[in-house]
């Protein structure tokens, strides 16, 4: 990335102007004048700038040229841009300004290069050296309890000024008016204590997770309702233990927005543990955040079980699917933890042969009399025998396909006459995926309403109680078809924390209510976060349950590349 510099010009204790930026190479040696043996010093100037959110406009849009190509952003917004130095698009890029040029970045940059982050401060140099970490206990709250970094600088910053970063959004620019003051009062943070050192003595231990939904939330990336989902895992856990007085309203209030800087500054380590605990601790006191009190929750999840293919044992953390004693503890075990569900699970059965060129997808048992285009077959049948103890077991199976090219409404008839005998089979599904993915590669061909309801009534005329699954990551993908024996599954993976998870699950059911939906769990990119729960399903699921009690959950599926370390094999 090429390195920018910028220029800052305050103008102090103006209600309608903020600093901008403009290129200003830093190029000399400076001597730090403030350090530890001074302590703290008095008469400091202190301004505030963000990044304005061009959603937050509702001008016209007007033509800006960058590196010759010209895009159309809301006129006001530029306006602003001009003034501040970098603004969030609605596209999600960043536009800023500076030299008399406009930009396009994925991220905003400080002076020197740096991605911004709230609270970041801009100082003289030669007063105080970057790098510098300082305290603030004159600002309002919660500024007057975090640790600065002084990592920006401007040529227009002289003596007792500073600017701090208060991020992006009409709350963070009312945020500039709050702390911009004179007669501030700062204090030099020893350089031999690390930032991360001050959370760690006498503080409760938070999941890194957590943090990343804090960071999010802070510049909304997830809604209030997802942030206050990883907040009830801390409850459970007990690192928050709340007070519920009687006569509160179960109404949840409005969250003041500019609390949201407190967990920006919080996931950055630029303040404790403990004052992160003790503010939402008061939100949750005071009826502001309102989080309903603990109950038993009843299941309305039809099947609990494990999504199984011959791809588990490429896995370190996967299973051989011929392991059936295992498979079906699983099952029992993960049925157990939704009280009401059956054991069971999906089962892969046709495999795509090949990467994204591919067209063919192979069947695990002999061919039978006929022409089956896009098809191989085995020599032997492997599946007869799962399904054999399945049935013993009483689990019910779905039989699920990876089509390519071939047609699926001939792979269900192969699949579907060669196994229907067997009671634990209860329908057929399709991983669109890899729906005709060699013209459609990393995604499958999004299906149509046709292709759902004819599909959805074939499967009916092998058995009138059979359903039909239907997995991808995009909900668009599935159609807008609702026929009332198709389960909708997500798969989503890198998901990020356990709040953003139960938010996925949620839309995702609000997406297809009041069809059938069902969701993949456990993949390992998501294992930093759910590795850390003491029992990752009902934690993820639950919460879902609770935030909507009507969903109609099919299905849920730990799958089979991480399972042993959900389920470790005793």
């Amino acid at each position: 990335m090429k390195i920018v510099f910028m220029t800052l010009i305050i103008v102090f204790f103006s209600v309608s102007t903020f600093p901008a930026f403009s290129q200003s190479p830093i190029t000399s040696e400076l001597k730090n004048n403030f350090n530890g043996t001074q302590g703290c010093s008095d008469g400091w100037n202190v301004s505030g700038y963000y990044l304005p959110l061009e959603s937050d406009y509702t001008s016209k849009f007007i033509p800006v040229t960058v590196d010759t190509k010209i895009f159309n952003f809301k006129s006001n917004f530029v306006d602003d841009v001009k003034a501040q130095g970098w603004g969030k698009t609605i596209s999600g890029d960043y536009l800023g300004s500076y030299d008399g040029v406009f930009h396009l970045n994925k991220t905003p940059l400080d002076s020197l290069g740096n991605n911004l982050v709230i609270g970041s401060i801009a100082t003289d140099p030669q007063i105080i050296e970057l790098g510098t970490r300082i305290s603030i206990s004159t600002l309002p709250t919660p500024w007057n309890e975090m640790i600065f970094s002084a990592n920006d600088t401007s040529s227009s910053i002289t003596g007792k000024q500073i600017v701090v970063y208060t991020g992006d959004g009409l709350d963070a620019k009312n945020e500039t008016y709050r702390i911009t003051s004179d007669n501030n009062s700062i204090c030099f943070v020893d350089d031999s204590i690390p930032i991360k050192q001050l959370s760690q003595e006498n503080d409760q231990k938070i999941p890194d997770w957590i943090k990343n939904d804090a960071k999010w939330w802070s510049s909304n990336q997830i809604d209030d309702q997802t942030f206050v989902n990883g907040i009830q895992f801390l409850i459970k856990e007990n690192i928050i233990h709340v007070e519920q007085n009687e006569g509160k309203s179960d109404q949840q209030q409005n969250i003041p927005k500019w609390i949201k800087n407190t967990a920006g500054f919080w996931a950055n380590d630029q303040i404790r543990d403990k004052e992160f605990i003790q503010a939402l601790q008061w939100l949750i006191n005071n009826g502001i955040l309102h989080i309903p009190q603990k109950q038993e929750l009843s299941s309305n999840v039809k099947m609990a079980g494990w999504w199984l293919s011959q791809y588990g044992t490429n896995n370190q953390d996967g299973q051989n699917q011929t392991n059936t004693n295992y498979w079906i503890s699983v099952a029992q075990k993960m049925s157990q933890k939704f009280p009401g569900s059956k054991p069971g699970g999906i089962l892969v059965i046709g495999y795509i042969e090949g990467a994204n060129s591919a067209t063919k997808t192979s069947l695990p048992f002999p061919k039978p009399s006929g022409t089956y285009p896009n098809v191989n077959f085995s020599s032997i049948d492997t599946i007869e025998p799962l399904l054999a103890a399945y049935d013993k077991a009483g689990l019910e199976v779905y039989l699920q396909v990876e089509s390519a090219d071939a047609d699926v409404p001939m792979l269900m008839d192969l699949i579907m006459k060669r196994y229907k005998h067997h009671p634990s089979v209860i329908g057929f599904g399709v991983d669109v995926e890899w729906y005709h993915q060699s013209k459609y590669p990393g995604y499958g061909k999004p299906l149509t309403d046709d292709e759902v309801i004819k599909w959805a009534n074939q499967v009916k005329t092998y058995n009138p109680n059979y359903s039909l699954t239907l997995t991808h990551w995009d909900a668009t993908y599935l159609s807008n078809a609702r026929p009332n024996n198709v389960l909708f599954l997500t798969d989503s993976e890198h998901i990020g924390s356990l709040g953003a998870a139960i938010g996925n699950y949620t839309s995702w059911v609000d997406h297809f209510a009041p069809s059938q939906v069902g969701f993949h769990l456990g993949y390992p990119s998501d294992m930093d976060w759910w590795s850390e729960l003491t029992d990752p399903a009902s934690s993820i699921i639950n919460p879902v349950i609770e935030a909507r009690p009507n969903a109609n959950i099919g299905g849920v599926y730990w799958v089979h590349f991480s399972v042993t370390k959900a389920f470790p094999i005793k």
